[in-house]
Formats: C-alpha cells, structure tokens, sequence
C-alpha cells in the first residue's frame, strides 16, 4: 500500500513530539513536513487522504500558543481549496466540496466565534481565501462584497482583525452598508460570529468598536430569514440567566433585534409602509403573533420583575418588550402594552 505508506509517512512527520523534552513538539519535523506538502505534495492525494491531515489541522488552527503551527494549519485549509480548485470540472470537484461543506465550514463557524483574536483570525484568513479564490463553491458568492474588488484598505475581513482599532471601527461600520446584499446564511453563520465578540469583550480599547456592533448586528437582524432571526433572539435572551456577566450587553442585543420584528408585523399589518422586512417572514401572522405572546413576552417580564442589584440594567428591555407589543393585533396591544414599561421606569 504505497499510497498508505506515503499518507501515514506525513501525519507521523506532522503529529511528531520532540525526543528530548516532554510535550514538545518537534518543530523541524512538522514544519518541514508542511512545507513539503504546502510545495507540491498537496496534489497527489485523494479527498479520502485528505481528511486525516485536515483533522490534524483543525486541531493545530485552535493552538493559541504556537503561531507557526496555528499558520501552517491555516495555510493547508487554502491549499485544500486550491485542490478543489484545480480540478478539471465541477463533476471532479464535487467529493471536494462535500468535504468543505461538511467538515471545513463547520470548523470554521465554530471558529469564527473564539474570543481568542489570534485563532479568530486564522479561521477569518481561511473564509476569507474560500470567498476570493471560489471557483466550483459559490455558496459564499454574496460576502465577495466585502472584498471591495481586492481593495485591502476596505476589505472587511482584513480590517476586522487588523492591529490598528480604528481600522476594525471602520470595517464594522462598513458592514451594515452591505445587509441588502448580503443572504440571511451569510450573517447568521460567518458574519454576526465574526463580530460579535466586541459587545461582550470587557476591555476598555475595544468599548467603542462594541457600541459600533451592538447597532450593526440591529441593522443586519432586518436581512436574515425568519427562522434565522428567531434563533438568534432566543440565544440572545438565554444569555440573561446563563451569562449573567454579560447582562447589560445581552439586554442591548435584544433592544436591538427587537426594531427588526415590530418592523415586520407593521409593514404586514399596513402600520406603516417600511421598507425592511425579515426574509420568508409568515404571510399568516399567527406564529409570529404566538413566538411574540408566549415565548418572547413571558420571557422578558419574568426578567424585568425581579428585582436585585442588576435592575437597573434590565430595564432597556422594556423598550425591547414595546417593539415586539407594538406590532401585534389591536387586541393583543391593548392586552400587553400597558403593563409592559411604565412599572419598570420608576425606581426608587
């Protein structure tokens, strides 16, 4: 089994320890190892090959401590997708992208949410070369936007994570510019997770950055799906009991969200004529009406009731809790919106 033999010769030299020093790693044989392959080797082997060097990688892409091993993971995500790329039809590429849908994608929406910023960008420089270089996978096709036709000064995905602040500021920005071109898959899996991380970091430096993403993520919530949407809020409002350090910045997240549903249940109720409305939004009201009265709605009182040193920081969610009443039917309004902010706004 030559084959065998060569493939198992290269996750020994890439999954090698030192003989001298205890959990070390031997750098000259894993290194030289991805340097060979990265050169030439990567083309000589099949997608059933492939996959035991790119479950070595994913480990290596999450080292925070070792950056050439973090790179050179990195580095063989890209040179998988130049295999896909050179095959000679999308018919020979199809084992390809079954492979970078089912394992490479799925590292990477993983990934894209470490609050570590070395291994964020990583996984970022990989998406990032699947969406410039895609020649047989296009279902990234719409984030070529954020390219700005190889304008690195205003590529996205290289500003977000560039060591001058500003220039993050500037491309987080940016991006709500682009929402009406971009797809709901797109900003739920890789761009929200991407950024979201400034609205709970803890560090002053990255203060006004996260006041930046708060109302980005707001303006992209009106582009995503129904479902998508949905399932945003509801991690967003599990984050009130499960992460109670994150209390003040889960109860913006929500305020946020909350304008993207009371625009949709208006426009469909002809409140007001508004121009962003969540995609695949239910022509028949009543789920949407039911997610807001017995899901949201019970949800969001039980937590304004209480009372304890964090009340004051709940108490934006009444506004939150107005937008999600506001767009329901005149009976469900006149019901709910009375008791939702006026006994929360008078602390004493």
């Amino acid at each position: 089994f030559p084959d065998l033999q060569k493939l198992s010769n290269l996750l020994s030299d890439l999954n090698s320890y030192s003989s001298k020093h205890m959990m070390e790693y031997d750098f000259p044989r894993i290194l030289s190892g991805f340097k060979q392959f990265h050169e030439k080797g990567y083309r000589e082997y099949s997608e059933k090959q492939w996959l035991p060097i790119l479950f070595t990688c994913m480990l290596y892409i999450n080292d925070e401590e070792e950056l050439a091993i973090r790179t050179n993971a990195s580095h063989t995500f890209c040179k998988f997708i130049d295999y896909l790329n050179e095959k000679p039809s999308p018919a020979d590429a199809e084992e390809a992208i079954k492979i970078l849908k089912r394992i490479i994608l799925p590292q990477l929406r993983v990934g894209l949410r470490r609050t570590s910023e070395s291994i964020q960008a990583e996984h970022i420089s990989v998406l990032s070369y699947i969406i410039s270089t895609g020649k047989y996978f296009t279902d990234l096709e719409d984030l070529r936007v954020l390219l700005y036709n190889g304008d690195v000064e205003a590529n996205f995905f290289a500003n977000v994570v560039h060591i001058q602040l500003h220039r993050r500021l500037r491309a987080v920005r940016r991006l709500r510019e682009h929402g009406h071109e971009l797809t709901g898959s797109s900003i739920s899996n890789y761009l929200i997770p991407i950024v979201e991380h400034y609205v709970f970091s803890k560090e002053e430096k990255f203060r006004n950055i996260g006041n930046e993403v708060l109302v980005t993520i707001g303006v992209l919530a009106n582009f995503m799906s129904w479902g998508q949407y949905k399932g945003l809020l509801r991690r967003y409002i599990s984050f009130l009991k499960a992460r109670p350090d994150d209390l003040k910045e889960s109860v913006n997240l929500i305020t946020q969200l909350s304008s993207a549903l009371k625009n949709s249940l208006c426009y469909c109720r002809h409140k007001f004529n508004s121009q962003l409305v969540l995609r695949n939004f239910p022509t028949e009201l009543e789920e949407p009406d039911n997610f807001v009265t017995q899901d949201i709605y019970p949800k969001l009182t039980s937590v304004l009731q209480a009372r304890d040193n964090e009340t004051v920081a709940r108490i934006p969610l009444s506004e939150a809790l107005v937008n999600f009443v506001i767009g329901l039917d005149e009976a469900k309004l006149v019901s709910l919106l009375p008791g939702t902010p006026v006994s929360y706004t008078h602390l004493r």
